[in-house]
């Protein structure tokens, strides 16, 4: 079979066998898996482990030949020069629109809070002077 077109199965790891594991596919057959044991490509397995597997050929007995499928490599995190060159074009075409997103000129109610505070000014006013009155009379 091509390693092109082995399928991609996924399964979890159910024992560990010297050089081997025995994988439980999703679909519910077994299968081993040879581990590798290059040192610059080794990785821990454990049981229990769920991984990505290339399916081979089958055997009579219904256990499918396996291999670990590769990882691709994670994405850098550096922008390529197609981004920047996206980020730019995004940029510098870009008219800015003001529809909608002006604020309102009294957005909090100025107005009506200066009034509240001046009747309440004039109240206070008024209360201190009656107060005065009273702490006059008294004395």
């Amino acid at each position: 079979m091509n390693p092109e077109d082995r399928p991609i199965v996924s399964g979890e790891i159910i024992r560990l066998d010297g050089g081997k594991a025995i994988v439980r596919l999703d679909d519910g057959r077994t299968g081993t898996a040879e581990i590798p044991t290059e040192t610059s490509h080794r990785v821990p397995l454990t049981v229990g482990e769920r991984g990505r597997f290339e399916a081979g050929s089958s055997t009579p007995d219904g256990n499918v030949e396996l291999k670990l499928a590769p990882v691709a490599p994670p994405k850098s995190a550096e922008p390529t020069e197609d981004d920047t060159r996206l980020i730019h074009n995004a940029l510098t075409h870009h008219r800015i629109t003001t529809n909608g997103w002006e604020t309102p000129g009294d957005p909090v109610g100025e107005k009506q809070i200066e009034a509240w505070i001046s009747r309440v000014a004039h109240a206070l006013k008024r209360i201190r002077r009656h107060r005065s009155k009273r702490l006059d009379d008294h004395f």
